[in-house]
């Protein structure tokens, strides 16, 4: 039926599929919202609209996640809903932090972050979640000793909850930013045990990048035949994951090595392939150029009727 528990059933859905950019999580999203409107629910509403803008987000749309985060977020504040406003916040924090506005993004997580201590609220999923994206920003712009001392309490937290994805998520993040430190072995040792638990709970999603973060630190420590096993592991699961960041990296990584021990074939072969997969990527990147340039004109010409109506 058309009511409240549709809406959560289908919010739910989308939060499920968060990290998805596939259209049916879109129309769930919209769905959501209509439902939400029509019944005068404004909880739905807070909730499909952020929906909206994660997806949105996803497909790197950001003017559009931006515009549906604002309008929850506003919502959220009419209410006072505290829950809801730190989401609105994170959610608005994380789309800065994509764009380069990484001081507007910190500052939106601390804002955050300062909420849930006055709630209380320190060792909870949603804190933990909170922290890891504001770690994100700090090694966005360099300051990996910051970025690694909130991914250290991140790492506390879910280890306190046994929350097993977020210790995975921070093993894996913690690896990345001590071999940004040059601390290879203390970074190998947090990503041995990555693997560890990446493989046992089969979360394929992070596999890649801990896999290319070993491959990283071995090559840096001159094991360099290890190094290269990782980094192909890396590519095959990020090339079915269709990974395409995680796929670029580890083959930036891998062709100077093959080089490096004069496998000059499989150098060659590997810049190929980096080529192919980064031309591709670039397609993908110049159609959604060409959409957003679309929108912009269109929104201008509905302008222009309306200012041309009301003259």
């Amino acid at each position: 039926q058309k009511d409240s528990i549709r809406v959560e059933l289908l919010v739910d859905a989308c939060v499920s599929a968060s990290f998805s950019a596939d259209t049916s999580v879109l129309n769930m999203a919209m769905e959501a919202a209509d439902i939400s409107n029509k019944i005068g629910y404004d909880l739905g509403k807070i909730r499909s609209l952020n929906s909206i803008g994660n997806y949105y987000f996803q497909r790197s749309i950001y003017d559009k996640a931006i515009s549906n985060y604002i309008n929850a977020l506003k919502l959220a504040e009419k209410r006072k809903d505290i829950d809801n406003i730190i989401i609105g916040k994170s959610n608005l924090a994380n789309v800065y932090n994509r764009i380069n506005k990484t001081n507007e993004s910190i500052q939106l997580f601390q804002e955050c972050n300062n909420l849930l201590l006055i709630k209380g609220d320190t060792l909870t999923q949603k804190r933990a979640a909170i922290l890891t994206n504001m770690a994100t920003a700090y090694a966005s712009i360099q300051l990996h000793d910051t970025a690694a001392y909130y991914y250290n309490i991140v790492y506390d937290i879910c280890t306190q909850k046994e929350i097993k994805v977020g210790i995975a998520i921070s093993l894996s993040n913690l690896g990345s930013e001590y071999y940004a430190l040059k601390k290879y072995q203390k970074s190998i040792d947090y990503l041995v045990k990555g693997e560890i638990l990446v493989n046992e709970m089969g979360y394929d999603f992070l596999k890649a990048s801990v896999y290319k973060n070993l491959g990283k630190n071995y090559i840096a420590i001159g094991q360099k035949v290890i190094g290269i096993e990782y980094l192909q592991k890396a590519i095959q699961i990020a090339r079915s994951n269709k990974d395409a960041t995680n796929a670029l990296e580890s083959y930036s990584f891998l062709y100077p090595v093959y080089a490096s021990i004069g496998d000059y074939s499989n150098a060659y072969q590997t810049v190929l392939k980096y080529f192919s997969l980064k031309d591709s990527t670039y397609n993908i990147e110049k159609d959604k150029t060409i959409f957003e340039l679309n929108t912009q004109y269109q929104t201008e010409k509905k302008e222009q009727t309306i200012s041309l109506l009301k003259k």
